[in-house]
């Protein structure tokens, strides 16, 4: 069972809160969501609302103050000091508008505290003691998870390795002749995959200098998930306040 305790958690916070909720990088079906929300929760690293908008606010503004975890404040207040008096007012403003729609997102929101109790003790606990009448041995094994699961939670994400990008290097890189385009705050360097583009050189060649995020993914022809996969090749950087610069450049 502790391995079970171990696991499940890192996968709903790395593959529901961060992957699927955070970054949008695949769709999933409400039962899934539900799973993962649900097991996500007993990582008691708050809802996914909360969880979505300090990280967002992070890629968007990278090592500025309005990053939650901003770096150049040092290693520990990157890590754990952003959490001590944390101000959520100061964080950068980021687009919520698709976790106001979901209605796993504002229940499990709602119904964090009981949800995240039952899911990290109750339910592991119960398991033990109605299962072979061990409650303290349930107990143990819980207490156990707990202290092996900070190793499998505590990788970097790669993207966290990508320099940042701002605005006046991004149109300079593409007056160069790099095709650089933006999607979910993220640049990519799409040079190279022009010619190989299944949807044809045209469509791809409108996105370059611009945030291409509408279009990929709910555009006319909306990207697989195979295709996000392919995309994640070309990444050079994170998009650093493109929000004003990128104004008259957005999908429409």
């Amino acid at each position: 069972m502790s391995s079970v305790l171990i696991f499940a958690p890192g996968v709903g916070l790395t593959a529901g809160y961060h992957r699927l909720w955070a970054h949008r990088s695949y769709r999933a079906c409400t039962i899934l969501k539900i799973f993962l929300a649900v097991i996500g929760a007993s990582t008691w690293q708050w809802s996914i609302k909360w969880w979505v908008h300090h990280h967002r606010a992070h890629h968007q503004y990278t090592d500025t103050d309005k990053d939650p975890y901003n770096a150049r404040r040092g290693f520990l207040y990157s890590h754990i000091g952003w959490l001590i008096g944390f101000n959520p007012s100061a964080w950068g403003a980021v687009d919520l508008s698709d976790l106001e729609s979901d209605p796993v997102v504002l229940f499990q929101d709602k119904y964090y505290i009981p949800i995240a109790l039952a899911t990290s003790l109750g339910i592991p606990i119960g398991i033990a003691g109605y299962g072979w009448s061990d409650w303290l041995g349930g107990h143990a094994e819980v207490e156990r998870a707990r202290l092996l699961q900070g190793d499998f939670l505590s990788h970097e994400d790669t993207l966290r390795d990508l320099p940042s990008m701002d605005w006046s290097k991004f149109t300079s890189q593409i007056s160069r002749g790099r095709c650089l385009t933006c999607i979910d705050n993220i640049v990519y360097d799409i040079t190279g995959f022009i010619s190989d583009h299944p949807g044809g050189q045209e469509t791809i060649i409108s996105s370059i200098g611009r945030d291409s995020t509408a279009t990929f993914y709910s555009g006319y022809h909306p990207h697989s998930l195979n295709a996000e996969a392919i995309l994640t090749k070309y990444r050079v950087a994170i998009a650093q306040g493109f929000e004003d610069d990128l104004s008259g450049y957005k999908d429409k």
